[in-house]
């Protein structure tokens, strides 16, 4: 019946109607695309112009900052050169360091506004005359509130109070320069606001246009295509009209068919969906916890070699430029050497250090079970804690290598966190096996933490994230618990 109906519609009055139909296509066609064609350049000049406008005001707030830093500079400046309060050596060199840095980014700022160019920015502009001409004004303020600034922070390293006298008629400098400075870079700041609001007047009236032309076309479309199309239309209506009752028992069928084959349809999506978003996830998982585990494994292993290896070096290093093969001064030269060779004992030393953090030997060689029990020997010989160790596993008992170094990492994460933060003078570990899985339970008796706070700023605890996506890359349990006061408790249930 389907195909008959098809035939059917085909039939009635093809060949009269094709033309006209044809016709009013193209047209229709032909003003959609007109009107789509206007409506992409009139969101290419809005986003382009927004883009500009996003641009313009980064780069004013940039303006506005060289104004709060110069502010800053001088702060700094009076701080460091106020006789009347006395400042710790520390205190100095906080305020000494601060104002290199603010001196650094004020005038990189300055020459990049000035030139136009600040990648970091994406800032590649050419500044208009006014504000060339403000900049031009504004030079001679910078360069000597800049010179005068580094000039008195190369005073003050040296001694202050003697160099006191050249100190006050530098800082002068800076606050008769200082306000004229600020002025100008007022005037910068409104100039580049007077340009941006330009731009976006400028914006409006091309928008207006756009839309101008956009309305007329819209109106043509209704007189010479819509307006004969409604025409078609209610031919065909009453066409279809015609055929409604037969087609209205087919369609029942086909409802009642396409219902049930829509129903399985949408139940197989929804089931190859989870599937495959749940695979997704898992792999996320593993793939964002292999590159956290290895940026903090690299940042651990930096931090060692800087300051155990590198510093054990740079002593040796010293040590021997003290010898002294011109002269034959062979007490003081054996001395040296002796002390030499102590620093390199101490570097080996360091150095077998960080390749058992790194993966200790005994993990591959003999198992899980003996390299706990080195780490508790290690760390009650380095730092005085007792550690207490029980299992009910062999020594020679093994299991796969995805499993140990999981258990290694975790007990190397946990011992580091509470020799660091606990104040803890026991750290128990235990390591049980029952038919189906491994056990791992670590406590300590140091002062602990709230549990509560660690939970709301979980991105802060890198290490207890870390020991958790291990275990569950393993299908595994973690568990913690902590106190203020009563030490913390870690719980892991691997699969065996």
């Amino acid at each position: 019946m389907l195909r008959h109906l098809v035939i059917y519609f085909k039939a009635i009055n093809m060949d009269k109607n094709e033309s006209s139909v044809k016709r009013l296509t193209i047209m229709y066609i032909s003003a959609l695309s007109l009107v789509a064609l206007l409506t992409i350049v009139g969101q290419f000049f809005v986003q382009r112009s927004l883009d500009g406008h996003i641009h313009d005001a980064k780069i004013i707030n940039l303006a506005g900052r060289q104004r709060f830093q110069s502010q800053s500079i001088v702060k700094n400046i009076l701080i460091l050169t106020d006789t009347t309060h006395h400042l710790s050596d520390s205190a100095r060199l906080v305020y000494q360091t601060r104002l290199e840095s603010l001196l650094k980014t004020w005038q990189h700022y300055h020459v990049g506004l000035k030139n136009g160019y600040l990648p970091e920015f994406e800032y590649y502009a050419r500044n208009s005359d006014v504000v060339k001409k403000y900049f031009e004004d504004i030079e001679e303020h910078f360069d000597t509130v800049y010179s005068s600034a580094m000039t008195i922070k190369f005073l003050g390293n040296k001694n202050l109070l003697k160099n006191y006298q050249e100190v006050t008629k530098f800082r002068k400098l800076i606050l008769d320069n200082e306000y004229l400075f600020l002025q100008l870079m007022d005037k910068i700041v409104y100039q580049l606001s007077k340009e941006s609001e330009e731009k976006v007047r400028k914006l409006e009236i091309a928008e207006k246009i756009l839309m101008f032309f956009t309305i007329v076309i819209l109106i043509m479309e209704g007189v010479f295509i819509f307006r004969p199309a409604v025409k078609q239309i209610k031919q065909y209506v009453v066409m279809l009209l015609k055929t409604q009752v037969e087609l209205q028992i087919l369609n029942e069928e086909l409802s009642e068919t396409n219902a049930k084959l829509t129903k399985a349809q949408d139940e197989l999506l929804i089931a190859q969906k989870e599937k495959y978003q749940r695979r997704i996830e898992e792999q996320l998982i593993r793939s964002a916890s292999l590159i956290k585990g290895q940026e903090e494994e690299r940042k651990r292993l930096s931090k060692e070699l800087h300051d155990g290896l590198g510093q054990l070096l740079t002593a040796l290093k010293f040590d021997l430029e003290k010898v002294d093969l011109e002269k034959s001064d062979f007490v003081k030269n054996k001395t040296i050497l002796m002390e030499a060779k102590k620093l390199l004992s101490q570097t080996i030393n360091e150095t077998r250090n960080i390749a058992f953090n790194l993966m200790p030997s005994i993990l591959n060689d003999f198992g899980i079970v003996p390299t706990i029990r080195l780490v508790g020997e290690q760390i009650r010989t380095k730092s005085g804690v007792d550690v207490v160790f029980k299992t009910n596993i062999e020594d020679d008992h093994r299991y796969n290598q995805d499993t140990e170094i999981a258990l290694y990492r975790i007990i190397q994460e946990a011992t580091n966190n509470i020799l660091k933060h606990a104040d803890a003078t026991r750290i128990i570990v235990e390591l049980n096996q029952d038919d189906s899985k491994l056990h791992l339970r670590l406590s300590d008796n140091g002062k602990g933490f709230n549990m509560k706070q660690v939970k709301r700023n979980k991105e802060n605890h890198s290490g207890l994230n870390n020991m958790e996506e291990r275990v569950k890359l393993l299908d595994g349990n973690f568990h913690i618990d902590s106190k203020k006061g009563d030490g913390v408790l870690i719980e892991v249930n691997l699969p065996i």
